[in-house]
């Protein structure tokens, strides 16, 4: 258990900052500039499959354990939502007083479920305060069931899941086409739960494969970098092509990717280390960081409204980052290590050690 994956902390930095790109492609020429990088939330939910089985699976359906994983898994993720729905309500309070945006029906329970994170179905987008929580909402789902399942999920049951998550999975590419907003929107929202137990479950199948020393000569390294990057650079969003595409990237590359890089022990790691530590403030920060940094420049007269264009499109986002390392830094950081300490799991619980170093 004591094993790391610092090139997968890599990956998953770098699908976080593709994330932020395919938001702000606009910016820097349009569709074909990451513009299939909502392929990223697949990849993040295959790696969580593979973390959380890593560092849980083994103590899984010991008596009383699930609950302990549901109080750190919470205490892991909510502090960073939080930050993120306080500073997207402020954005959101804002465009509704300047006549930018209405009002959402039901306004103070959907800034409510905004902070839980759960989607308000009647509201035009269904996580209206923060987007990005969506995909937290249904990696939430996914995390506590392998855990109320994990005693019994034999190989046989994990291949059921993935298949019968496969089937609804896939009708929502044909429809859309591809994955572009499948789970996010209240279009297709209820498709996020065979999209998140589709790749999760994948990565619960990796873990076990990576044990067993399964497909020894499969090692790309930078390779595997680099395919990652050209599966979000591919294709626009919602090609015609992203009916085929999708599900063969998520089903076939990114588990590839996956394996290969957990064999990978670069020589380097802090790379790695802070590309893996940004992540998820990153990923849960940017668009109401974003906004804001729009906003002030525009008040401060220094910008005009409008795509600020490549370079300063660049700044922005460099200076999101450095915002996002400022909170994981001076509030994430400290805030989990005071709730671990007054209600995470005690020390002689059995799932302890597992649940601290996946909440580290």
């Amino acid at each position: 258990m004591k094993e790391k994956f610092e090139a997968l902390d890599g990956l998953r930095g770098l699908a976080a900052l593709s994330v932020v790109l395919l938001h702000r492609r606009a910016w820097f020429g349009g569709d074909t500039f990451f513009g299939h990088s909502h392929l990223a939330v697949d990849f993040f939910f295959m790696l969580s499959g593979f973390v959380i089985a890593h560092a849980y699976g083994g103590r899984a359906g010991e008596k009383g354990s699930f609950l302990p994983f549901v109080k750190d898994r919470v205490i892991r993720l909510h502090p960073m939502i939080l930050l993120g729905s306080a500073l997207g309500l402020i954005v959101l309070l804002g465009a509704i007083h300047s006549g930018t945006m209405e009002r959402p029906p039901h306004p103070v329970l959907t800034y409510l479920f905004g902070f839980i994170p759960l989607p308000a179905t009647w509201a035009a987008h269904p996580f209206l305060v923060d987007p990005p929580t969506w995909s937290i909402f249904w990696e939430l789902i996914a995390n506590f069931l392998f855990a109320l399942v994990a005693a019994r999920l034999t190989n046989r049951l994990i291949a059921v899941i993935i298949i019968l998550s496969a089937i609804p999975l896939l009708y929502a590419c044909l429809m859309v086409p591809g994955l572009f907003a499948v789970g996010a929107e209240n279009e297709n929202l209820w498709y996020g739960l065979p999209r998140v137990l589709f790749s999760f479950f994948i990565g619960v199948a990796l873990l076990r494969f990576y044990r067993e020393g399964r497909l020894p000569w499969l090692r790309m390294k930078w390779s595997g970098v680099l395919l990652l990057i050209a599966s979000f650079t591919w294709l626009p969003p919602k090609s015609s092509a992203a009916a085929w595409f999708d599900p063969l990237v998520i089903s076939l590359l990114y588990p590839a990717i996956i394996l290969s890089t957990a064999r990978w022990q670069p020589t380097v790691t802090w790379p790695a280390q802070l590309s893996g530590a940004l992540s998820y403030p990153l990923y849960i920060l940017h668009e109401p960081v974003l906004k804001l940094i729009s906003a002030m420049l525009i008040v401060t007269q220094i910008y005009t409204a409008g795509d600020p264009g490549p370079i300063q499109g660049a700044a922005r986002i460099f200076a999101t980052i450095l915002i996002a390392w400022v909170c994981l830094k001076l509030y994430d950081e400290p805030v989990r290590r005071w709730l671990r300490s007054r209600f995470g799991s005690r020390p002689d619980t059995p799932i302890a050690h597992e649940t601290r170093k996946l909440l580290s």
